[in-house]
């Protein structure tokens, strides 16, 4: 799973206050004690640590109070647990949600092109990792992690991140100067720089949107969902967390091991009938029809661009 974004604190608004009203996930954080070669809970580093702390309780209250589920596992087992500086290239200038250690880990970062420590600063990469833990706690069938089914899965890890990153910013206006990016603030010498922007994945993916191989990296294919969830926001012109992301999330939670984008679309046009309305819906379909995606019906055929 990718590593992603840099919050820019400096400009924001204060987060909006809530009550949750669920009894809180217990968050625990780790680090990697080489000495003995396991994860041991500390206080050290104390900043990193809380900052830890601090994306985790952004991303449950958003989860909790939008939502009305907890990103993870339900009470009385619930908690949202953290490792920073694990050992190994799969975790090397990288983030993840690792389903076996039911943890977000935080490799190492030696890349001189990043800034230190920037994917455990930044509130995007844990709500993006956390996205991955709500799919694998709230949809019915777990998401392949290839294909088609795959991207899908990337594309809301993203789109949760977003909705987490707007809704702590305070963002309800969506126009052309709405902010879409992840990762904008990792590179030392470019701080706008980008690793992903949801409203132009052309630009900063490989052969998706107009080119598309479907059976191609599931990052690069992201881009479509992700793509037409911008698109559709934008007709709509709500708050992401107040209507395209609760039908997104109420799709997700039906979606089937290898779900095709063409039935993922189908399943967010029904969700958006069943909970707004057909105008919603239809914002929502031709979204999916610019980025070439209709719904219920296979008709991309698998292509050699890249």
């Amino acid at each position: 799973m990718a590593a992603i974004s840099l919050i820019q604190t400096t400009h924001e608004h204060n987060p909006p206050t809530h009550h949750a009203p669920f009894p809180p996930c217990k968050k625990i954080v780790t680090i990697w004690d080489k000495s003995i070669g396991q994860r041991t809970e500390t206080a050290q580093p104390a900043k990193l640590v809380a900052t830890c702390i601090k994306h985790m309780l952004l991303t449950e209250n958003f989860s909790v109070e939008v939502l009305k589920q907890f990103p993870v596992n339900t009470p009385p087992d619930h908690q949202m647990d953290c490792c920073i500086y694990h050992p190994g290239e799969r975790f090397k200038n990288n983030a993840c949600w690792d389903s076996l250690e039911q943890a977000v880990i935080y490799g190492e970062v030696d890349d001189p092109d990043l800034i230190p420590d920037a994917f455990i600063r930044s509130l995007t990469t844990a709500a993006h990792e956390f996205g991955h833990a709500f799919l694998q706690y709230h949809s019915r069938e777990g998401l392949v992690r290839h294909s088609q089914s795959g991207a899908i899965d990337e594309s809301f890890a993203d789109i949760f991140a977003i909705m987490v990153k707007h809704f702590q910013k305070g963002i309800v206006r969506i126009d052309d100067f709405t902010d879409w990016r992840i990762a904008a603030g990792i590179y030392k010498n470019d701080p706008e720089k980008p690793l992903r922007d949801l409203s132009s994945p052309v630009i900063y993916h490989a052969n998706i949107y107009d080119h598309r191989d479907v059976d191609g990296t599931i990052y690069n294919n992201s881009g479509i969902p992700s793509r037409a969830f911008v698109m559709a926001a934008h007709t709509i012109g709500q708050p992401i967390w107040k209507v395209i992301g609760p039908i997104w999330v109420a799709a997700i939670g039906k979606v089937e091991s290898n779900e095709t984008l063409a039935d993922f679309a189908q399943k967010t046009i029904q969700e958006a009938e069943r909970l707004f309305d057909e105008a919603i819906a239809k914002a929502i379909s031709d979204a999916w029809d610019v980025v070439g995606i209709t719904p219920g019906v296979e008709t991309i055929e698998k292509t050699n661009d890249i």
